[in-house]
């Protein structure tokens, strides 16, 4: 399951990460660890997050290569024998 928005989202941060991973350091897909993760655009002025979902692999990503790529996004990955899974975004103003 995907949740994209623009690649403006160029801050991320996991709860088990000891820093940011900005702009070119923020990887095209990295593993997002902990119980939750979160994208900023500090120039939007929003963030949001997702919880890690028991079972699921979190993962994160960001390309900015115009004119065809402008994502960035948290992408859970199921296991075999997914059957399905409730989870929230979270949205609030940029810190």
């Amino acid at each position: 399951m995907l949740n994209e928005q623009s690649a403006a989202f160029n801050d991320l941060r996991a709860a088990d990460q000891p820093a940011p991973l900005l702009d070119k350091d923020f990887p095209r897909w990295i593993a997002a660890s902990g119980p939750w993760a979160r994208l900023q655009s500090k120039a939007l002025g929003v963030q949001w997050s997702v919880p890690a979902i028991y079972g699921a692999e979190l993962d994160a990503g960001r390309e900015l290569q115009s004119p065809d790529f402008n994502w960035a996004g948290l992408d859970y990955m199921f296991p075999a024998g997914f059957a399905g899974a409730d989870y929230h975004i979270n949205v609030k103003e940029a810190s």
